[in-house]
């Protein structure tokens, strides 16, 4: 055991013999040659150490050297490729017993790097392939002079380290600029033929990004040929994890898969720099991929992917470094719920957690603006400046489609978007029991956006797609809508205002819900008119029922109705005053027969009655029009004649029976809505 004491303080003395004598065996300027003859062998540039050059002792060995450049390429720019304060050698101690100085970890003091990738394609990065010294091409140390003591040596790299360093990324051919700061990296790479690890973080667009990083072999890769790397880079907008082959002749390509996910779709879209303004949807994803990585266009193909509890299979790429994104897909999904961004039920927005150039937490309006009250269209301005982030070209098809609690089913979906104007379009969307094809066009480059939509709707049923689009719910029928509308606009209001265009409907086998036109056939033929009123239970059956409008500042002009039923027939013209919602109709009406008796084909209408519809859509009155009653009905004649034989008479009394008895006051009152006076 005193042996051992013994031996282990002879170590120790020696040790720190080796320590205090350091100055003596290896020279300051010695170190700071050496370390600018690697430098320049490693980097294929040339390195300038313009500072002087000191040793210090505590707590390591250290030779420190201040004022370091590393060249640029000719042509590359007046920046050099790198400057730094200071260079901080250390020098392992154990080798000095032996006589030899070793450099293990280089420290490169607040460095700045420029990368540069000039119109050719060239980059200032790359070196040669196999770079000039001993210590490229092998791990054995090759000697370099000592300037009087022990020779310096250098047993591979060891470790660079980088602290408060600054890095510029410049692609002369897309214009693209991309800077970080605060970068702090360590770089464990014992001998150039060995992988190079990284771990460390840095600043990019106000947010601190960790980075961990391995690269196979390190020198091909800076040389211009490929490596086996592994990436994995980890901020609060964005986690991406990547694996492949890379290279780096020009610029960076990669050959290999990818892991993603972020919890805010539009956070991490401004962090990298395209601004999707907020509203609903577009929130937490995740992407797992092959990934190709080159040319400045991201290929995902066989892509599994989920957002907004969507999941999706298929190819994305996404192509950057001009003015904006372009973002290409095509895209199957068992179900596609739009729900999210429609701003149904929607959850906090998770833009509001992020920070830096993420940040806004202030939501703003939805990009349909806030739903209209009954009775009126909203005025909330339009947010569409989202149009303007990113160029895509989407193509989706669904087994089915989830918008709201419309009955829709399978379907494919097309969307164009370019510059701010979005063409998309629905092709044999199963909905309302029958297809659906639409187009619909928003154009915002303007400052007054446009709007333009297609629209053919084939063997649907008509009261819940009338309801749901157009809070009209009077008609139970399958039948087809057509429409060919335009309008301009910032807001709802102003949109329906400028409407203008063409619709047709027609419907076959269905029934006017909230009035019985037929029932009115027994009622009016009877000497005693007890009146009528409407209810949401009464019905009109049709077996054919026609429209079509021509719009002209939101005012749809009417002037083909036409209904055939068992029992009625009508013809009629009006006006429906979209941006107030009011109908304005006349409609006469044919009445065949009562419901009790059987229709004859081609029999002679027992009786015209013509009725006016005038109000709210949603509530609108429908009543006789009293000139043309009188005209038509029956009794009327008879209560002329006898108001006429009262008058020859003289007899006061009997007129007002004759008016009395014949029910044509209360009918009056009943159906134009007078009040009976008392």
């Amino acid at each position: 055991m005193k042996r051992l004491l013994t031996i282990f303080g002879i170590l120790v003395l020696a040790a720190a013999g080796t320590v205090l004598l350091a100055p003596f065996l290896v020279s300051a300027d010695a170190v700071k040659s050496t370390v600018e003859a690697r430098l320049q062998d490693w980097t294929g540039r040339r390195v300038t150490l313009a500072g002087p050059a000191k040793l210090s002792l505590f707590p390591n060995l250290v030779a420190h050297i201040e004022s370091v450049e590393i060249a640029n390429i000719q042509g590359m720019g007046d920046e050099p490729l790198m400057r730094m304060e200071a260079l901080q050698a250390s020098v392992r101690l154990l080798p000095l017993l032996s006589g030899r100085v070793e450099i293990g970890k280089i420290e490169l003091v607040r460095p700045q790097i420029n990368l540069v990738v000039d119109q050719s394609g060239q980059s200032n990065w790359s070196v040669a392939a196999d770079p000039a010294g001993p210590a490229a091409s092998s791990a054995t140390p090759a000697d370099a002079p000592s300037a009087g003591g022990a020779s310096v040596q250098f047993a591979g790299i060891g470790a660079f380290v980088i602290v408060d360093g600054q890095m510029t990324y410049a692609n002369a051919r897309t214009g693209s600029t991309v800077k970080a700061t605060a970068l702090n990296l360590t770089l464990d790479w014992p001998t150039l033929k060995s992988p190079l690890n990284a771990n460390g973080n840095l600043v990019w667009n106000g947010e601190t990004v960790n980075l961990a990083a391995s690269i196979a072999q390190p020198m091909e890769l800076a040389s211009g040929m490929a490596s086996k790397v592994a990436i994995d880079v980890d901020a609060s907008p964005l986690n991406a994890t990547v694996s492949g082959q890379m290279s780096m002749a020009a610029d960076v390509a990669i050959d290999g898969a990818i892991e993603l996910s972020a919890p805010s779709v539009r956070a991490a879209a401004r962090w990298l720099g395209a601004d999707i303004p907020a509203g609903n949807g577009l929130r937490a994803l995740s992407l797992s991929s092959p990934l190709t990585w080159g040319g400045g266009k991201l290929s995902f193909s066989r892509t599994k992917l989920a957002m907004d509890g969507n999941n999706a299979e298929g190819a994305v790429i996404i192509r950057v470094g001009g003015k904006k994104p372009l973002v290409q897909a095509t895209l199957a999904l068992t179900t596609l719920d739009l729900n999210p961004y429609l701003g149904v039920a929607p959850a906090p927005d998770a833009d509001a957690a992020q920070t830096g150039t993420a940040a806004g937490t202030a939501a703003a309006p939805a990009p349909g603006g806030t739903p209209a009250a009954d009775g009126q269209w909203s005025t909330d301005p339009l947010n569409l400046s989202g149009l303007h982030a990113i160029d895509a070209d989407l193509r989706l098809s669904a087994g089915r489609i989830v918008a709201r609690d419309y009955p829709l089913g399978a379907g494919a979906l097309t969307i164009a978007l370019q510059d701010g104007r979005v063409t998309a379009q629905i092709a044999e969307l199963e909905g309302y029991g029958g297809k659906i094809n639409t187009v619909l066009v928003v154009n915002a480059t303007q400052k007054t956006p446009s709007y333009s939509l297609d629209l053919a709707a084939r063997n649907v049923a008509l009261e819940p797609f009338l309801k749901d689009w157009a809070n009209f719910k009077r008609v139970a029928a399958t039948g087809s809508v057509d429409a060919k509308l335009q309008s301009v606009g910032a807001h709802q209001q102003a949109i329906i205002s400028n409407l203008a265009g063409t619709v047709q409907v027609q419907a076959v086998q269905g029934r006017i819900i909230g009035v019985d036109l037929a029932g009115l056939a027994g009622i009016l033929q009877t000497q005693k008119l007890t009146g009528w009123n409407s209810t949401g239970e009464q019905q009109t059956p049709f077996d054919l029922l026609q429209a079509s409008y021509v719009i002209s500042q939101g005012i749809a002009q009417n002037n083909d109705l036409i209904m055939q039923g068992p029992a009625v027939q009508l013809e009629g013209a009006g006006t429906v005053d979209l941006p107030q919602r009011m109908l304005d109709y006349r409609v006469n009406t044919a009445l065949l027969s009562a419901p009790a008796a059987t229709p004859v084909a081609g029999a002679a209408p027992v009786l015209q009655l013509p009725v006016l519809v005038r109000g709210p859509w949603t509530r609108p009155q429908i009543f006789i029009d009293p000139a043309g009653l009188i005209q038509n009905l029956p009794v009327a004649k008879q209560t002329i004649e006898g108001v006429r034989d009262a008058i020859k008479r003289g007899d006061v009394k009997g007129i007002e029976d004759a008016v009395e008895d014949s029910g044509l006051k209360d009918l009056f009152n009943n159906l134009t809505g007078r009040k009976k006076k008392k």
